[in-house]
């Protein structure tokens, strides 16, 4: 990514560029302990999971039936199984796809909102990249989400502007879903924005040894100096209306992209695969 942008993001947003998951809440530590170990106990077939073992180190990563699909709808079947290794390899690393790169937005550039002060950003390509490229896994702070009691219109808002920033990866932790929190951390894939009906990128879920992990990837080849734009959702638009949201100052860039509503069942067993 652009340094010039990257120093001033971390200075002027007091935003950490991490390479994986941040985990400071010891309940969530906990949490990830015992899927990990729960999974590892329960290596059992699963019919709705498709899986792929690394054996030197250990990971095991499935996808459930509906991700796969939503998958092949795009990646070729026979770069579905380099996809996989694509994932491995950067879980390894904790690098983005060496193509992209952080620059300040154009007012006429999608993802611009009007109303909030410059600079604003978005995540470009600064080579070609084809489908069946892994672009990046998202990452933040890995934490409980937070909801307020209050129904009040300020707590709404309130809760609006902080959930742009989130992506719910729908597993249970003490009784409230397990968000990725991209407010202060996260990497490239934070300054993705949602062109709307101009995407050329998605998200997709995998289980990495009972631990959700959300990636993005191509839906076609992206041009040397394209922005890379992916869908939020339904999930994310309903609340903020959609239209009206475009024109306004919520919420500030950048925002964090909602899941779709197929999501890996999380620490589920699997069928081993090769590697």
């Amino acid at each position: 990514a652009n340094s010039k942008c990257k120093e001033d993001i971390t200075r002027n947003r007091n935003f950490q560029f991490i390479p994986h998951y941040n985990v400071d809440d010891a309940v969530v530590r906990d949490h990830i302990s015992n899927s990990r170990r729960k999974f590892n106990l329960e290596m059992i077939g699963d019919s709705d999971c498709l899986g792929f073992k690394i054996e030197e180190h250990h990971n095991v990563i499935q996808i459930s039936d509906d991700e796969y699909k939503l998958c092949l709808e795009v990646v070729p079947q026979e770069k579905f199984h380099n996809l996989l290794v694509q994932i491995h390899e950067m879980l390894l690393t904790g690098k983005s796809h060496s193509s992209l790169d952080i620059q300040e937005l154009r007012s006429t550039d999608p993802g611009w909102s009007n109303g909030h002060p410059s600079p604003q950003y978005g995540c470009f390509a600064s080579a070609s990249i084809t489908i069946g490229t892994v672009l990046s896994q998202y990452v933040g702070d890995l934490r409980v989400e937070f909801k307020p009691e209050s129904d009040s219109a300020e707590a709404d808002s309130q809760e609006l502007l902080e959930s742009s920033y989130m992506f719910e990866i729908e597993q249970i932790c003490e009784g409230k879903d397990l968000v990725i929190d991209s407010s202060r951390m996260g990497n490239e894939t934070t300054f993705i924005n949602d062109g709307l009906d101009g995407n050329n990128a998605f998200y997709f879920s995998v289980c990495v040894t009972g631990l959700p992990c959300v990636f993005c990837t191509p839906l076609r080849d992206i041009a040397a100096g394209e922005q890379v734009l992916a869908s939020y959702g339904e999930k994310y638009w309903a609340p903020r209306q959609r239209a009206a949201i475009c024109c306004s100052a919520l919420p500030p860039p950048p925002p964090a992209p909602a899941p779709r509503k197929a999501i890996v069942r999380a620490a589920a067993g699997m069928q081993q695969g090769s590697g």
